[in-house]
């Protein structure tokens, strides 16, 4: 299972580096804990409609990482692949962990915004 989802700062200016466990200049971290190791697959749904209201989505992308028990941080800037990055707007973070057996957690998610 995940718990402790949170994404700090919750407003980053995107850079160009891909999601790691390394130290980056802009962008952000993820944090999360996990009851056992598992594979953590990111998916990104960009907010549309009213600015204060994010109950329209639009799915903008994903990527897996494997995860580690316990306490987890995730470096992310705002890349997702090498040619495909997020555009400035608010986005919800969705996250599920599915251990070796293939037992999928539920979902947690968190907002975020990208700022230019």
């Amino acid at each position: 299972t995940i718990s402790g989802l949170s994404i700090k700062p919750a407003r980053f200016r995107r850079g160009t580096a891909l999601p790691s466990i390394a130290k980056l200049s802009k962008g952000t971290t993820i944090r999360l804990t996990l009851s056992e190791a598992a594979k953590l697959r990111f998916s990104f749904a960009r907010c549309v409609g009213r600015a204060n209201s994010c109950r329209k989505t639009r799915a903008a992308g994903s990527f897996t990482l494997q995860g580690r028990g316990g306490a987890n941080r995730i470096r992310f800037s705002g890349t997702l692949a090498r040619k495909r990055a997020l555009a400035a707007g608010t986005f919800v973070l969705s996250v599920v962990a599915t251990d070796t057996t293939g037992l999928a957690s539920r979902a947690s998610t968190a907002r975020f915004a990208v700022v230019r």
